[in-house]
């Protein structure tokens, strides 16, 4: 399939779509709270690292990308361009599109999201998660 170079390339309009990128961030004063509130309370913490995050989630639209440079696959031509199934990292939106897919993940294995902090995550009084784009502090 051809498509034209050009008119895919997102067209944001300030004011309409940009606020559609933002991804909460757990604030470092909340991590140096919770990690003094896992000391008092003799809790052991974890540190985890989501290796390849952001491809983890769906787009959430129809999105297109220039084939890279270097890559060539039977009957490519230079005007041609690759259709996203999954998220890529440095698109506009990749790290929201993560955010929510954790935040709907998370909630159907029990945990509750604070109302104070978007990146908390309590699990029954027994846990809390600190989520920092695809990182994530346990205890």
């Amino acid at each position: 399939m051809e498509i034209p170079a050009e008119p895919w390339r997102p067209q944001r309009k300030e004011g309409i779509d940009y606020g559609a990128t933002y991804s909460p961030v757990v604030s470092w004063p909340t991590i140096r709270l919770f990690l003094t509130y896992f000391l008092v309370k003799g809790w052991r913490t974890r540190q985890l690292d989501f290796v390849l995050a952001y491809p983890h989630a769906d787009v959430p639209s129809t999105k297109f990308m220039e084939v890279p440079r270097g890559f060539a696959f039977q009957g490519s031509r230079k005007n041609h361009v690759l259709k996203l199934l999954r998220n890529v990292y440095g698109s506009h939106e990749a790290s929201r599109t993560w955010f929510l897919y954790a935040k709907a993940y998370l909630e159907k294995l029990g945990f509750i999201q604070s109302r104070v902090d978007p990146c908390v995550f309590y699990w029954e009084n027994k846990g809390v998660l600190l989520l920092y784009v695809d990182d994530v502090i346990i205890g």
